[in-house]
């Protein structure tokens, strides 16, 4: 089995205004406004579902009759009854039997990869995408209050995943603890907000922390280098924190999926490691003669590489580069439906058509049977930042006021 996701852009809009009020909105701070509906290609009563057993073996409902999909059903209740009876200590328990087929036989699909793949890479990158627009300083100057903060390790050997989360995990919890401990002029402690993002690369595993308080620079770098007693501690003040994106993740062009072929990685961070030291040699003999202009092109042929063999150590490690952590008053990408009619209206109005997307998701076997799972209509708006900023608000409030719904 495999599973196939397509895309197909257009211009001119999927979701008319007689359908708006029944799409879902999704919107941040940054001014990207997308208006979506879901349904299936097929007739409602039609609609195909997987009927997961495992992990990785489920049926598609419609290749069953209706006694062995309520075999399947039944199946699937034990067996959660059974787990929970399990957990709970109960003791000489039967594990239900999985039911057979002869003219059916479950479908699979292949065991993940312990790699990262593109698709993977693209959704980290969004989500970080998403908070740092909404949350944190993205304009390319300082701001009070917006610090962007890395750890590294002075003992490059570490490679363990659990020491290091262990030492992370002790540093922000005096760091936490010192954060809560600030008071404001009122008496009340200060809101902030942060993001870690953990990396794994030539120097080991390094944090860097995005974090947001009304507190000056100085105590920040002073009680984390009190606080991190493992390597270097740098701080400096947040500038851009969607650029930060392509430093974190790569760009859309240079992330690298190599799921299987370890080796083949191995060898061409080989490569790309003799590339560096033979331009670096280059440069240096162009400098003696006094061509700066040829060193200056060897040394910018030096970053590319740098860029293609952070991107392949990445495809390396295992699924460690992750979002892992984020508190305070983190603002995210919020997904609503809603009846309001004010929130339809400010849409109409101020949002700007940019383009439409259809999301096809398919099911196909082996044979080359097709089923289509879903389809997700998508339009894509603009607001300008104010207004973005205004429309997150206003949605806010329809929340707490039970006008709206999250997806």
């Amino acid at each position: 089995m495999t599973e196939s996701i397509d895309k197909t852009f257009k211009y001119g809009s999927y979701i008319e205004d007689p359908v708006l009020t029944n799409s879902t909105v999704e919107t941040g701070i940054g001014g990207l406004l997308r208006l979506y509906k879901s349904r299936t290609g097929q007739a409602a009563k039609n609609r195909p579902h997987r009927i997961w057993i495992s992990k990785t073996r489920y049926y598609i409902d419609l290749e069953l009759t209706k006694e062995q999909l309520e075999k399947v059903l039944t199946y699937k209740r034990k067996l959660k009854e059974y787990k929970a009876a399990k957990a709970a200590g109960v003791k000489d328990l039967v594990r239900p039997q999985e039911p057979r087929f002869k003219n059916v036989k479950p479908r699979k699909i292949d065991k993940k990869s312990d790699n990262k793949t593109l698709d993977q890479w693209d959704r980290l990158a969004n989500r970080y995408e998403s908070i740092a627009a909404n949350t944190f300083n993205c304009s390319g100057n300082k701001v009070f209050g917006e610090y962007f903060i890395t750890l590294t390790n002075r003992d490059k050997r570490i490679r363990s995943k659990v020491i290091a989360d262990a030492q992370y995990n002790a540093f922000i919890k005096r760091f936490k603890r010192w954060l809560s401990s600030k008071r404001m002029k009122n008496g009340k402690p200060f809101k902030y907000s942060m993001l870690t993002v953990k990396e794994y690369g030539k120097q080991g595993y390094h944090y860097h922390i995005l974090l947001k308080i009304m507190l000056p620079i100085s105590e920040i770098r002073k009680v984390s280098q009190g606080t991190w007693k493992h390597g270097f501690v740098k701080v400096e003040y947040l500038k851009d924190a969607l650029k930060l994106s392509k430093y974190f993740f790569g760009s859309k062009y240079n992330r690298v999926q190599l799921d299987n072929d370890q080796e083949l990685a191995k060898e061409r961070i080989t490569e790309k490691q003799a590339m560096i030291d033979d331009f670096k040699r280059l440069a240096a003999a162009a400098k003696a003669k006094g061509k700066d202009d040829l060193a200056r092109s060897y040394l910018d042929s030096i970053k590319h590489v740098k860029d293609d063999l952070k991107a392949l150590r990445r495809a390396l490690i295992k699924r460690d580069d992750s979002i892992i952590h984020t508190s305070g008053e983190i603002k995210k990408t919020l997904r609503v439906t809603s009846q309001d009619k004010f929130l339809w209206q400010y849409i109409r109005q101020n949002a700007v058509y940019m383009y439409s997307e259809l999301i096809q998701v398919k099911d196909v076997s082996e044979t080359g049977e097709t089923y289509i799972l879903n389809e997700i209509y998508n339009d894509y708006y603009k607001l300008n930042r104010e207004q973005a900023a205004y429309l997150y608000n206003y949605i806010e409030q329809l929340l707490k006021q039970g006008k709206a719904k999250t997806k």
